[in-house]
Order: C-alpha cells, then sequence, then structure tokens
C-alpha cells in the first residue's frame, strides 16, 4: 500500500512541475585534457598531413592501424600512402559506396575547408591516456569552408 501512494505521489509532483520551476545556470568549461596540441603539418588547402603514430593499435572495422594521416577537410585516413597528398572534398554518390576514393577513414567534419585563409586556422593533434586508456584527438579549430571566410 505505502508504495502504491508514494507511486502516486511522485506521479502527481512530476504532472505539477512547469517550465518556469527550470534554473538555468552557467557552468565552467572543463575539458578533459589541455587543447594546445602537436601542429598537423596540414597547412595547404585540400591536403593530408605526413604519416602520424597513433601511439597505440586501433582496431577499425577488423583491421589494426597505429598510423594514420589528417586531411584538411576533416578526415583521419588510415590509408598511409596518400600522406603529404592530395585529400579529395568532392563526392556524389550515395554512401556506403565502392566507387568511394577515400577509405578506411573516419569522416570526423568531412567538408571542403581551407585551413589557409585563416591566420586563426589550426589543425592540430595529440596523445592522452594510458594503456588500455589511449586517446588519439584531433582539434579542427577554426578552419573555414572553402569560399565561405567570413563565418
Amino acid at each position: 500500500m505505502n508504495s502504491k501512494l508514494l507511486s502516486l505521489l511522485l506521479i502527481v509532483s512530476f504532472l505539477n512541475l512547469k517550465a518556469q520551476d527550470y534554473v538555468v545556470e552557467s557552468i565552467g568549461f572543463t575539458p578533459p585534457h589541455s587543447y594546445i596540441q602537436e601542429a598537423s603539418g596540414v597547412l595547404l588547402d585540400d591536403g593530408y598531413s605526413g604519416v602520424i603514430p597513433l601511439g597505440f593499435d586501433f582496431e577499425f572495422y577488423g583491421i589494426i592501424y597505429n598510423e594514420v594521416v589528417i586531411g584538411g577537410n576533416g578526415i583521419l585516413n588510415f590509408n598511409i600512402s596518400v600522406a603529404n597528398g592530395y585529400c579529395p572534398w568532392e563526392f556524389e554518390q550515395d554512401l556506403p559506396s565502392e566507387t568511394m576514393q577515400i577509405k578506411n577513414s573516419i569522416f570526423g567534419v568531412y567538408h571542403d575547408m581551407n585551413p589557409t585563409v585563416s591566420q586563426d586556422a589550426e589543425i592540430n593533434f595529440s596523445q592522452y591516456g594510458t594503456t588500455p586508456n589511449r586517446r588519439f584527438v584531433v582539434n579542427f579549430y577554426q578552419v573555414p569552408l572553402y569560399y565561405c571566410y567570413d563565418i
């Protein structure tokens, strides 16, 4: 009997809440790690970085990788043969697609971006944590879209 009464009181109390009962408060910004990182070397429009060691083995769709290249268009590519090469920005096929020219990649913020037009633009990375809890973090900071430099 007591549990049914308590349940009923909780339901009634819940139904009496109104949007005006909420309080909005500012909270401090506490990122899980520093954003002072190592430069990726991606300084060209539509370019890839050199080969970067992840610092740990990473399984991606059943394949183990320990190196990556960072694309200036928001890609982490495990195909290291494209290092220091051209990073495609355009495709028209539906995904997934066998004809997509970029494979074995993480398309985090994939878009046609241009890090060369802003003095504030940075593409950087760092490794954090200790085994077995390692993280590889890439930061695309204030990298504008191609031909959209004032946003």
